[in-house]
């Protein structure tokens, strides 16, 4: 089993291909301004509906938006988030009948 050490900072650095037209460029920077200002601004993250299965972890996650809250499932365990806020909320467990 190979074990992965990922580097401690989140935020990356992206270097610039040679060649890249300016457009690129102003376009990746602005996206950059935006994504820390919404940050400084602690704006909740827009997500879609989705549903991913690890094929390496056999781990299934699914992301759904309801009206009051989004609730991200891991293996069947909910974490509900506040809609509006992006505040965790609390967590619950689908049963299977």
């Amino acid at each position: 089993m190979n074990i992965l050490q990922f580097h401690t900072e989140r935020e990356s650095t992206v270097e610039v291909a040679v060649g890249t037209s300016w457009w690129v460029i102003a376009r990746g920077r602005l996206r950059g301004l935006l994504g820390r200002s919404a940050n400084k601004l602690k704006m909740p993250a827009p997500l879609q509906d989705i549903d991913i299965v690890d094929d390496l972890t056999g781990q299934h996650v699914s992301i759904r938006k309801g009206t009051y809250f989004t609730v991200v499932s891991v293996n069947g365990r909910d974490y509900y988030f506040k809609r509006l806020t992006g505040k965790f909320d609390g967590t619950g467990y689908q049963t299977r009948c």
